[in-house]
């Protein structure tokens, strides 16, 4: 498996800072997955279908053949069913089991996103014809089917690596209004540092999917490097994301070209500079928000426990894009080590999870004055010792009335990581 998650997962367990606070909302574990008899283990984000059931990916578990790591499982897409009654529990059913044989995907790190027809899309950071990952739909029964037929999966792409193509996508999708989708890999590229790609359709039921390099990352100085989150896509077909110490827009030029556009830079606001972030959201007015693993005020670890950002778009001037830290994450009532971005709440705020220590989840608020820091509130504190899930890898997704939902990557009643909800 990737070295990148489990080091990710190491440094999480071995931190020491504790964020008290008080959850002001209800919260209830809804599921704790076993890693047993098929199941899933290691939850990572979550979508929510318009009827209300939860769809996601776990990164180990499943009853697929993995001959990569047969013990473990090459991970699941699961369904979460909604009770039929305030007194029944939500039921979970694994949709699909990857199995590194035949060219078939392992390790799904990311969340999914809904296509045409309640098709969903993913990648998986291994597996496929080389072992550097896959890019696949999962295709519900159509409407004729019996009850309980089996969902359809199919690899569209499987990464080769080296310079001319991507390796290790991390990150999940972002879906064009052409059915194209947008992602990035970790490794992979001309300087093997991460790339953005884009998977055009087939022009035909019968066709293959066709996979262009909009971007191979350069590194430091002047571009970013190994990407490990996604890119988000605005009206117009700009792409953003965020790898190495810089944010970037990616544009087309109408004629198959893609130009890359440096909006602002991490390090430049030493010695409170940001590091590691991971993707990006668009906000009202265009304003791009995200995270960074490391960096910021060292409260809790020498490197720093992260933060959130704003780079705001330039001005009718032409004018430079801004960036500046609307919160440094590590100490109370916050912990820090956020790993899963930020979504826009319906109040216009932000909301997110943390992973150092247990891990939390947290909103934060404008403050009234635009150039002081946002307020920061706590949610909702895990505590494993008493059922609860832990350490939180993934954000958050957003359900009917503002339920929030998410999930840990361990805890719960077999400690392999749970799904929660908060509401009012």
């Amino acid at each position: 498996m990737s070295t990148t998650y489990p080091f990710l997962l190491t440094l999480v367990l071995g931190s020491t800072c504790i964020a008290a606070a008080q959850a002001p909302l209800k919260y209830a574990t809804l599921y704790s997955f076993t890693g047993q008899n098929g199941d899933g283990a290691s939850p990572g984000a979550l979508i929510v279908a318009k009827n209300g059931h939860l769809l996601g990916t776990t990164q180990f578990g499943g009853s697929g053949p993995c001959t990569a790591s047969a013990s473990t499982g090459c991970g699941t897409i699961f369904e979460l069913l909604p009770p039929e009654s305030p007194l029944d529990a939500w039921k979970e059913t694994v949709l699909y089991s990857f199995g590194a044989v035949n060219g078939d995907g392992a390790y799904p790190t990311a969340g999914l996103v809904f296509g045409a027809n309640g098709a969903v899309y993913g990648t998986t950071s291994q597996g496929g014809a080389q072992n550097q990952g896959t890019v696949f739909v999962l295709t519900p029964p159509g409407l004729d089917a019996t009850a309980g037929s089996a969902w359809t999966e199919t690899i569209l792409h499987s990464f080769a690596g080296g310079a001319r193509d991507g390796a290790q996508p991390f990150a999940g999708l972002a879906l064009g209004q052409d059915g194209t989708l947008y992602g990035t890999t970790f490794t992979g590229g001309a300087q093997d540092l991460g790339t953005a790609y884009a998977l055009a359709p087939p022009a035909s039921p019968d066709g293959s999917w066709t996979e262009k390099i909009l971007h191979s990352f350069a590194g430091y100085p002047g571009d970013g490097s190994n990407p490990n989150g996604g890119l988000a896509i605005d009206k117009g077909g700009t792409l953003y994301g965020a790898a190495g110490l810089y944010v970037f827009a990616l544009h087309a030029d109408g004629q198959g070209a893609w130009s890359e556009d440096v909006l602002a830079s991490f390090f430049v606001n030493l010695p409170d500079a940001l590091e590691e972030p991971g993707g990006v959201t668009i906000g009202r007015d265009g304003v791009l928000y995200g995270t960074t693993f490391t960096g910021g005020l060292p409260s809790c670890i020498p490197e720093g426990c992260g933060g959130v950002f704003a780079v705001t778009p330039r001005g009718s001037d032409g004018g430079a894009w801004t960036e500046r830290v609307i919160s440094f994450l590590g100490g109370p009532p916050l912990a820090g080590n956020p790993l899963g971005g930020v979504v826009i709440g319906p109040d216009g705020g932000l909301l997110g999870t943390t992973s150092l220590s247990t891990g939390t989840v947290y909103s934060l608020t404008p403050a009234a004055n635009p150039k002081l820091l946002w307020k920061e509130a706590t949610l909702h504190t895990f505590e494993p010792t008493v059922g609860d899930g832990s350490h939180p890898l993934a954000g958050l997704a957003v359900g009917s009335g503002g339920a929030l939902y998410g999930t840990t990557s361990l805890g719960g009643a077999a400690n392999m990581g749970t799904v929660f909800e908060l509401w009012q």
